[in-house]
């Protein structure tokens, strides 16, 4: 599992520790950045999402080479979500959930990709 402290809007694999700040005050859309880091792997990503009446969709790219699709539901509090790599060679999926307060936020994901288990 991991940690994950957002600082712009993004989140990372397995125990990850991180910075977001929303882009706006109504609910996800916009573009996120966060920093990560778990047992295989670290840095920072960037997430631009779409929400609209609770369902969230949207990209992301992380500077390790990672990008690919999210998915996911918020409740104006929780965002849970899950990461479809679409990387050639090495796809993965992610699941997790970020509590979001005052464009903050905390939570843990896990997944798996060519790599191993985050």
């Amino acid at each position: 599992m991991l940690r994950l402290v957002i600082l712009s809007l993004l989140g990372v694999l397995t125990t990850i520790s991180g910075l977001l700040q929303a882009p706006t005050s109504s609910g996800l859309t916009g573009v996120w950045k966060a920093t990560y880091a778990d047992s295989l792997s670290s840095g920072t990503a960037s997430l631009k999402l779409e929400e609209k009446d609770g369902t969230v969709t949207g990209t992301f790219a992380a500077e390790t080479g990672g990008l690919g699709t999210v998915t996911g539901s918020f409740d104006g509090h929780t965002f849970s979500f899950t990461l479809a790599q679409k990387v050639e060679g090495c796809p993965g999926t992610f699941g997790g959930s970020l509590s979001l307060e005052n464009g903050q936020g905390r939570g843990t994901y896990s997944g798996i990709d060519c790599l191993g288990k985050h």
